[in-house]
């Protein structure tokens, strides 16, 4: 939810990125892959003290498979952000999409709901959530190693693992999806982004004709 901190930002740059393509000091898809190359800086801080006040207090299992999914997961956040901040006209209206997308994606992703209690017709929720492969690998994580549970509910972690629907969860496929849904978003971005400026730029052009040639008045 933080992520949708940064989407007033995105928007107020939508008019410096127009006049500078304009000026052509550079493409759409240049100031993508500079924009999430200077990003992942300031995000890996972010899940790096993150992790080190979760994982290191709390005891949690997988110090770097923690780190590595939360990372991910907030690159996704941004990614989606940034898409989501060339869709809309004002940012208030943005924030309240975003916030509406990542709670139905939080309510489907199997923690509040278990995979087997989500109706069919909100399953396709679960399968297109990035919260959903980000907590499979949480749970993986965490729960895969322990042989021994001290409940009257779960013997072991495969026990809780089994009641979440994980049983079958390989934690590097969760990871290589959430490197595609990044690189996916990144790429739709870049689409929708040169050809919103595209259009600007017809546009910006047809109005220079209009009144390129003004209309010669004749002599009486």
């Amino acid at each position: 939810f933080m992520s949708i901190a940064v989407l007033p930002f995105f928007m107020i740059e939508r008019s410096i990125i127009n006049k500078e393509v304009k000026n052509k000091l550079y493409r759409p898809i240049q100031y993508q892959i500079a924009r999430f190359l200077t990003a992942i800086p300031g995000i890996a801080l972010i899940a790096i003290i993150s992790t080190i006040l979760v994982v290191l207090p709390s005891g949690i299992n997988g110090f770097g498979i923690f780190f590595v999914i939360l990372l991910l997961s907030l690159m996704i956040a941004e990614s989606l952000t940034m898409f989501v901040s060339l869709l809309v006209p004002h940012y208030i209206i943005g924030m309240a999409l975003v916030a509406g997308l990542y709670g139905m994606f939080m309510l489907c992703q199997g923690f509040l709901i278990v995979k087997s209690d989500i109706p069919g017709y909100f399953i396709w929720i679960y399968y297109i959530a990035f919260h959903t492969y980000s907590f499979e690998g949480f749970m993986y994580n965490e729960f895969s190693g322990i042989s021994k549970l001290n409940s009257g509910l779960y013997s072991n972690g495969e026990d809780v693992l089994e009641f979440y629907s994980m049983g079958k969860v390989k934690i590097w496929k969760d990871i290589v999806i959430l490197i595609c849904y990044c690189i996916i978003i990144e790429i739709f971005t870049t689409v929708v982004m040169a050809i919103m400026l595209r259009r600007k730029k017809i546009q910006w052009k047809g109005s220079n004709q209009i009144h390129s040639h003004p209309p010669q008045i004749k002599a009486l």
